[in-house]
């Protein structure tokens, strides 16, 4: 009698299976409300811890998105006033079998609308499921203004004579919202005497007559310019000046301060 012997080999090849994921609660900061900075950009981090009920390990892939709730949408394009996106958070070190925490920085610039914003942070485990959070947060208004260049030259003049001329000076908006510009001035020193503020005058538009200029003082007084927030561009607007020098008491070089202050257009 002949025996066949059957020996049956088996290799089981281990399954991984991604656990299931969640994401915390979202974290922004600064807190709101926020403030953004004139010209500049602010940075605005959204934090949140990410568990993984198998290992920290399947936390691989969270991105994030801010946007004006109001004005746009989550899934809406890039742009620099209303919605911005990550597209790789910072993954920190696990601080538990579970748990890693997830980063994610954003830029927002000084045009960034003033509004109710929110972030959303979105973490995908090896299976592409998807797990996310959102808070939300106010964009406060930023009225701000900067001059270009550091002075109104007026140029050489003669006793007795006015500008033929406008000199200008441009103003930009580095705010999230339309402006106006109130102006004041001081005295004008000069090698020999001094000119009152009123010798100055100004406009918002050119070629105006020195008589029908609004006169510099030292209070305050707006000036309509509506200059626009910016879109991404600089938004910027002229004022026109004029100067009148009267026919004694002055002589040499003259100068003063002019305050230019934003206010909500």
């Amino acid at each position: 009698m002949r025996w066949l012997l059957v020996i049956l080999l088996l290799s089981l090849v281990p399954t991984a299976f991604a656990g299931t994921q969640t994401v915390g609660t979202v974290t922004i900061d600064p807190s709101s409300p926020i403030d953004l900075t004139l010209g500049s950009t602010k940075t605005v981090t959204c934090s949140a811890t990410i568990t993984d009920t198998d290992n920290w390990n399947n936390i691989t892939t969270v991105n994030a998105t801010i946007w004006d709730s109001i004005a746009s949408t989550e899934g809406a394009s890039d742009n620099d006033n209303e919605h911005y996106t990550v597209v790789s958070c910072d993954l920190g070190a696990n601080t538990s079998a579970t748990e890693r925490p997830a980063t994610c920085s954003f830029s927002l610039h000084y045009h960034a609308n003033p509004s109710t914003w929110t972030c959303k942070i979105r973490s995908y485990n090896s299976t592409n499921d998807l797990a996310s959070n959102s808070n939300g947060a106010t964009v406060n208004q930023l009225v701000a203004l900067d001059v270009v260049g550091t002075s109104i030259n007026f140029g050489d003049m003669a006793l007795n004579e006015t500008s033929a001329s406008d000199v200008s000076t441009t103003v930009q908006n580095v705010g999230n919202i339309r402006i106006d510009v109130k102006l004041s001035g001081d005295s004008f020193s000069c090698s020999s005497g001094t000119l009152s503020p009123e010798t100055a005058r100004y406009s918002a538009t050119s070629g105006n007559s020195y008589a029908s200029m609004t006169e510099l003082t030292g209070t305050a007084i707006t000036l309509d310019l509506d200059i626009a927030k910016s879109t991404g561009s600089p938004s910027t607007k002229d004022t026109y000046w004029k100067i009148s020098i009267p026919n004694s008491g002055v002589g040499g070089s003259c100068s003063n301060t002019v305050t230019f202050s934003a206010v909500s257009g």
